[in-house]
């Protein structure tokens, strides 16, 4: 209650006050009532004074009120593809939901690396990486959350089970935003980078070019991740007896019913298709998922129902988006990204990318703590991003794609929602999380400081 008053007064303070402040050179009056426009977003979001949803629908109605631009012109951004495609990824998250798939998965990797706690907790994060690379970042965790919570349950000790879960527990959205890097697919904010790099300097990232882009880094932080995990929080062994135990449960799994064999038969299909999107440009990514998710309502078929459906929906996620959508347009439209790139990046001749791309990677972190809100952050600084690319004469998904990485991993503190989500089951402290986030997070940094600009070269 206290931080949404805060937030109250703190919007109220910014639209009383900004007239009188001087006009910065380069950015006009429009500019600053669109800047004043982000801030009053930014607040909204972190302060939550209303709803996600109602302050996002509310954003898009202010420009008119401020005098920025008309509702027709504010909304023209809104009917993006990235909006449908983050709509059928919440239905393909949905129809996972629905079947076994993910214990078997599990099980698999299980009998394939022995039976300890620490390689209990690599081939859940395995598995969580693996099924986070072809959907939502946030479903996924949660649906091997459910199965780690069963599993810690096997201890005779609270101390022990305390001690295990908070290994576990930051295990999982580590794994999860691993994961989501490794295809377009894996996050909504990948989509969203990628429709926002394309609108902003042309440029296309194939589905199979961001595959090479991106899953080596993957391959790299997943068994980093693991072994600063078991090192650090040194979660409890447990007797061979229970883990046994605990697979033979997963075994009692009955055998695939028709039902979760349609839904990996049509998410195959969709990821065959996404590939092949690489190379045939009409098989569009937002179509494909669109097109898969139909194909789960036809009679006969019937994996999902209208409710099933309007239930995994996150609608505030998909206004936000929308909104988010709206807001870059106007960013962009009154020139306030370029004045922004002046002041976030001081461009010289000779810059060496390897600083650069670490000195975003630096601002993108700090950006977590005071937004951690990847959305909002990819939408203010791509477009500045790629005027910095222009100038210094580079391919600027050189900068799109760290920035996309950087924003997205809410590794210091868990303040976005896919840390939120275990942090919430009481394992772990607010400070638990960064004792192993902090080093992948500044290990991730060199690694796509020295990665990005050869995998460019090479791949695009």
């Amino acid at each position: 209650m206290r931080k949404r008053v805060i937030g109250l007064f703190l919007c109220l303070a910014v639209l009383l006050f900004y007239p009188s402040l001087p006009v910065p050179e380069g950015l006009g009056i429009i500019g600053v009532k669109t800047l004043v426009l982000l801030v009053i977003a930014v607040l909204l979001w972190i302060t939550e004074v209303i709803p996600l949803g109602i302050s996002s629908i509310f954003l898009l109605v202010l420009p008119l009120m401020m005098g920025v631009s008309t509702l027709k012109e504010t909304l023209t951004a809104f009917p993006n593809p990235t909006i449908f495609f983050v709509l059928a990824t919440f239905g393909i998250s949905a129809a996972i939901s629905k079947v076994p798939t993910t214990k078997r998965i599990l099980l698999f990797l299980l009998k394939k690396l022995g039976g300890n706690i620490n390689l209990f907790i690599l081939a859940i994060m395995i598995a969580t990486a693996f099924i986070s690379s072809i959907m939502s970042n946030i479903p996924a965790t949660v649906m091997f959350m459910t199965i780690a919570l069963s599993f810690l349950t096997l201890y005779d000790t609270e101390a022990e089970k305390q001690r295990t879960g908070r290994a576990v527990m930051i295990a999982l959205p580590l794994a999860g935003m691993i994961g989501g890097i490794i295809t377009p697919a894996g996050s909504s904010n990948n989509i969203l980078a990628l429709e926002l790099l394309k609108e902003y300097a042309n440029i296309s990232i194939r589905f199979i070019d961001w595959i090479g882009i991106c899953l080596p880094v993957a391959i790299i932080l997943l068994p980093v991740a693991w072994i600063l995990i078991i090192k650090i929080f040194k979660p409890a062994s447990i007797e061979r007896v229970k883990i046994d135990s605990f697979v033979l449960k997963l075994q009692q799994i009955e055998k695939p019913e028709l039902k979760e064999k349609l839904v990996v038969l049509i998410i195959f299909i969709m990821v065959v298709l996404w590939i092949l999107s690489s190379w045939f440009p009409n098989l569009n990514v937002t179509v494909i998922a669109i097109c898969g998710l139909a194909v789960m309502f036809l009679p006969g078929i019937d994996i999902l129902s209208w409710k099933d459906f309007k239930d995994e929906v996150s609608w505030d996620v998909i206004l936000m988006v929308g909104c988010v959508l709206c807001i870059g347009n106007l960013i962009l439209k009154n020139g306030v990204a370029a004045w922004f790139a002046e002041i976030m990046f001081k461009i010289e001749a000779g810059t060496n990318i390897f600083l650069l791309i670490l000195q975003l990677a630096a601002f993108m972190y700090l950006m977590q703590l005071i937004l951690p809100n990847a959305p909002a952050v990819i939408t203010s600084t791509t477009l500045p991003v790629t005027i910095v690319a222009a100038e210094l004469g580079i391919n600027a998904a050189v900068l799109v794609v760290p920035l996309c990485i950087f924003s997205s991993w809410t590794m210091i503190l868990p303040l976005s929602a896919v840390p939120m989500m275990t942090f919430s089951k009481g394992y772990y402290a607010m400070s638990d999380i960064g004792k192993v986030g902090i080093p992948v997070l500044i290990l991730l940094a060199f690694i796509l400081a020295a990665w990005i600009p050869v995998a460019c070269k090479i791949l695009l």
